[in-house]
């Protein structure tokens, strides 16, 4: 303590011992090895557990394999070409005919499976499948060789059930089709594998047939059971 503070306080006794208590707060401590080694052990704490372990070059690391996101994987794509019997066919001046475009120019008349023995099976046959120039033939493009690329491009469904896509390329046209097919619903839309047109949306529930003597049915009867002829 300097002395001019020393003399004045010496008639204080009270004054004196605060002040003295005060000043040895502030006076520094001269252990300074051991302040010095505690602040290099705690600068070291945090570095202890942020220490890496070298990788091995010769193998992958294991946290990338186990974070890694696995991509879904896409449907596989396949692809067709389309050749028909005779191309160009059919002249500009038939498909420009609203006339043509009711008729049907591949079979004109009922195929023998359709209702066998019925006199007005070729009236309604053409019902059956109306404007199947139209379809076929001027919006669509069976007369002419095409490629059609998608998931099941030889089928009109998904013979597994479920989704079916495709697209038809002719030139630079680029003609879609969606399908959805489950139990006895049925979906479709667009070009179908021939390179036609259509749009379907039906619902059957499934048939069961009781048993019968098969000598004994029709052959539209055995066509709907799914035989072709008639068994021994």
């Amino acid at each position: 303590m300097p002395d001019d503070l020393r003399k004045w306080t010496a008639g204080h006794p009270t004054l004196n011992r605060d002040f003295m208590m005060c000043t040895d707060c502030f006076v520094p401590r001269r252990d300074y090895r051991r302040q010095v080694c505690w602040l290099l052990l705690l600068g070291c704490v945090p570095w202890s557990g942020c220490q890496s372990v070298p990788v091995d070059s010769g193998r992958a690391p294991v946290a990338a394999v186990v974070y890694q996101l696995a991509s879904p994987p896409r449907p596989p794509t396949t692809s067709v070409t389309h050749r028909p019997n005779q191309v160009r066919r059919f002249r500009t001046s038939q498909k420009v005919n609203p006339v043509w475009w009711f008729g049907n120019a591949d079979e004109p008349l009922a195929p023998n499976w359709y209702r066998p023995g019925d006199c007005r099976r070729n009236t309604t046959w053409h019902l059956r499948n109306p404007c199947h120039n139209f379809t076929f033939y001027v919006i669509g493009i069976a007369d002419k060789e095409f490629i059609r690329v998608g998931r099941h491009p030889v089928h009109v469904a998904n013979p597994h059930e479920g989704w079916n896509w495709a697209v038809c390329h002719y030139k630079r046209l680029r003609l879609p089709f969606l399908s959805y097919h489950r139990g006895g619903f049925m979906f479709y839309c667009g070009w179908r594998n021939a390179g036609n047109f259509g749009m379907k949306l039906n619902y059957v529930k499934k048939r069961t047939f009781l048993p019968a003597n098969r000598r004994t049915m029709t052959p539209y009867a055995l066509a709907l059971l799914g035989r072709a002829r008639l068994g021994p």
